[in-house]
């Protein structure tokens, strides 16, 4: 008779990265398009005033997020290419911080 494997009892580790990189992009991207005057605009039901504010803010602020974009591309095509080892840049428990 065959001798059979057992279930392995290894569970796969509970991680998340956070890329850094990205999130700092949101959040400037947030902030250049008002988004929280517009947030409070959609919970106060006025739908209107909500997508006014958010298209004011991105015509007015529209090559600063183009900078941001750019800014973003290039620091990840950086890290990509200067990263020999692996991108985490810090960790703290399961969560791990990535460039």
């Amino acid at each position: 008779m065959v001798r059979r494997r057992g279930n392995s009892r290894r569970r796969a580790p509970r991680t998340f990265g956070i890329n850094v990189i990205e999130l700092g992009t949101a959040l400037a991207l947030i902030s250049q398009v008002n988004a929280g005057a517009a947030a409070q605009s959609f919970l106060a039901g006025n739908l209107n005033a909500g997508l006014s504010t958010l298209s004011k803010a991105a015509k007015s602020n529209k090559q600063v997020i183009i900078k941001t974009l750019i800014g973003s591309m290039v620091a990840k095509v950086a890290v990509k290419t200067l990263s020999r080892g692996s991108p985490v840049l810090a960790s703290l428990g399961p969560i791990k911080v990535r460039a």
